[in-house]
Order: structure tokens, then sequence, then C-alpha cells
């Protein structure tokens, strides 16, 4: 993900999330499809942003020390969920 997208992303007024996930990680394999059903019932974007060098400084913006991180843009505030259960927990009580 670029900067200008990310940018982009943070001033919209819209809903969207950014996962951030490695190909290795057993938990994000599990979380994935569940958020990405969850954004498709909710007509939300879902930018997914993989563990690579080319992401570190995004990483590090977000503050992302495990996986899955989610971040939730809605309504202009940065909301951060990290772990399978916190993600499964805040898509509960969205339906």
């Amino acid at each position: 993900m670029n900067k200008q997208l990310l940018k982009e992303i943070l001033q919209d007024k819209n809903d969207s999330f950014i996962l951030f996930y490695s190909e290795d990680c057993i938990h994000c394999g599990i979380a994935k499809p569940i958020i990405q059903e969850h954004a498709a019932k909710k007509m939300i974007p879902v930018h997914k942003i993989e563990e690579t060098t080319n992401n570190g400084d995004i990483f590090d913006m977000f503050k992302v020390d495990f996986y899955p991180t989610l971040i939730h843009i809605k309504n202009g505030r940065v909301l951060k969920y990290v772990g399978v259960d916190p993600i499964v927990e805040m898509i509960k009580s969205q339906k």
C-alpha cells in the first residue's frame, strides 16, 4: 500500500478496514475470510497489507506487533483489534 492511498483511506469519512497479516500466520488464515465476509455484507472495503520489508513503515505507523491486526477506520476514528478473538467480537457487535 502506498502512502497516498493510506492518506486517502484515513481522510475518507466512509468505513474501511486495513488488515495486517502474514502468510505464515495460522490465525491470519482464520481471520481473513471472517473479515472479508463481514466487510462484504456491510460493503466496507478491506485493504490487506502483508508483512514485507516494503511495508515496514506502515506497520510501524500503526504499531503492528502481532498478527492478525485489524484497523477499522470508522467516522474518522482509528480502531485497532489485535488477534482473532477481538476481531470476531467486534464483528459480532456490529450485526
